[in-house]
């Protein structure tokens, strides 16, 4: 059973200075919690390439790998988050809305594997769902020039 988390809204920022707030790694530890590091293969976000981030979850570190499987600079951006448990894919689409304004849309879709997994993503998809508004919050909150407290 899929489970799908959407949030969409519109960002005070012109569509590159959310891209930049997107996808460069220092700015991307101003808006996720417990970012340590992000790196992606190349140096850079590309479509075909890969990222390994780190985060600091309580007292645990955390290590995701994962494919940038279709990048269009500055409008869309699809991460691929594979894992034992389950596989996410997260889309970000941009969209200019005029000067200094952007609609942000994103999507993840959480793929369970297995009977156990399909039973816990629906208790996990409501704590997700909260969690990740608050995140992408942050980002627009970092987008439009204000301080994050992450």
């Amino acid at each position: 059973m899929e489970k799908t988390f959407t949030y969409s809204t519109e960002i005070a920022a012109p569509i590159d200075t959310v891209w930049q707030c997107l996808t460069e790694p220092t700015r991307m530890q101003q808006w996720v919690p417990g970012l340590i590091q992000i790196t992606y293969s190349g140096g850079q976000v590309a479509e075909g390439g890969t990222f390994d981030m780190s985060r600091k979850e309580g007292n645990r570190i955390r290590r995701a790998s994962g494919s940038l499987p279709r990048v269009r600079p500055p409008e869309h951006l699809t991460m691929l988050f594979p894992s034992k448990p389950m596989d996410m894919d997260v889309v970000y689409d941009l969209t200019p809305l005029g000067p200094g304004r952007t609609r942000m849309d994103y999507k993840a879709l959480i793929r369970p594997k297995g009977l156990l997994m399909t039973a816990v993503t629906v208790v996990f998809a409501v704590f997700f769902g909260k969690q990740n508004r608050k995140i992408l919050d942050n980002l627009k909150t970092l987008a439009e020039g204000q301080q994050v407290n992450v």
